[in-house]
């Protein structure tokens, strides 16, 4: 279903009242990009809906970690830390690899 606004609806907003929904529109959508990619709200393997409702319970418990971080300033956003974690990880199975390979100790 498609949503189409009344065709005189929008003459009585203000650009000041425009400008106030995008950015609310705008948060939201940044929001769902972040749930999705950064906390992999949609990707699970589980098809019990206990396990589904677990799943999206901690992919939203996950942003809104990372939101207080990023009001905190211990992360300036969202995919700081992602892309941190994903060098650090694959640093460490790189080192672990070469050393199995070479007979070294990391």
């Amino acid at each position: 279903m498609i949503y189409i606004p009344e065709e005189n609806a929008l003459i009585g907003i203000s650009q000041t009242e425009f400008k106030t929904l995008h950015s609310i529109h705008w948060g939201i959508e940044c929001y769902h990009r972040a749930i999705k990619q950064v906390c992999g709200i949609g990707r699970f393997m589980v098809r019990t809906s206990e396990a589904i409702r677990t799943h999206f319970f901690s992919a939203i418990r996950a942003f809104t970690q990372l939101e207080l971080m990023r009001v905190e300033e211990l992360i300036e956003n969202w995919y700081e830390l992602q892309r941190n974690l994903s060098l650090q990880v694959a640093r460490d199975f790189i080192l672990e690899h070469l050393s199995q390979k070479l007979g070294f100790t990391a």
